[in-house]
């Protein structure tokens, strides 16, 4: 299927710490170290997809990402172990990413084209590394944890990519910085409002009230 959604580990990890702040959150290491586990899978093998909960419509003609199955799947645990309510924001994060940043300025243009847009797109994620641990005062004060019971993340590769974000800390800019597909003012109102949706959805499964539909998210195939 790929859905390939790019909200780099360092928006991941601002985000659930701007929601620590605003949201009672009781572990807050297996908070945020959930908010980035989906991400320790790969395109490779395929378990990139599953990682992130993705599902297509085909007589739709959809695809996006389906937090609700993952939730379902996790219910009995997403409230009693911050690790699952860290995974389950990180899917709500790339739903709207994919629906409201992704779709806008990349996958309305032609393959040739978005190709070399999803390129730039990237470093316009490594460019915006130390823009957000500037703006949001962000410490790597995150621990890999090991007793993680979940069958979407394989635990070997957790060594290695806490070695990529360590390194995403020491990204310097010169201050200089033209961002080449995602607008600042877009990006920052993207976390502004990602921020306030998934509060509503933890609060949403902590009240046992309706949650918000994924396929609200979805895009065309």
């Amino acid at each position: 299927m790929r859905v390939i959604s790019i909200a780099s580990r360092i928006m991941h990890y601002a985000i659930a710490d701007i929601l620590t702040k605003e949201i009672v959150i009781n572990d807050y290491n297996r908070f945020v170290f959930g908010a980035l586990a989906p991400d320790m899978s790969r395109h490779d093998d395929g378990s990139y997809d599953i990682a992130h909960a993705g599902r297509i419509d085909e007589l739709k003609g959809i695809k996006g990402i389906d937090w609700i199955n993952f939730y379902n799947k996790y219910k009995d645990k997403i409230l009693k172990d911050d690790f699952f309510l860290g995974y389950y924001v990180h899917l709500i994060i790339d739903a709207y990413w994919l629906k409201h940043i992704q779709n806008k300025f990349v996958r309305k243009y032609p393959k040739e084209q978005k190709s070399v847009l999803y390129t730039k797109g990237y470093r316009d994620m490594y460019n915006y590394n130390r823009i957000l641990i500037d703006k949001y005062k962000l410490v790597n004060n995150m621990e890999a944890i090991s007793n993680i019971e979940i069958e979407e993340v394989n635990a070997i590769d957790t060594e290695g990519y806490m070695r990529e974000f360590e390194k995403d800390f020491e990204n310097e800019s010169d201050g200089n910085i033209k961002f080449e597909v995602y607008p600042y003012d877009e990006t920052m109102l993207f976390i502004q409002n990602v921020c306030g949706y998934c509060i509503r959805e933890i609060n949403a499964i902590r009240e046992n009230i309706p949650m918000g539909n994924p396929e609200e998210f979805f895009v065309e195939i």
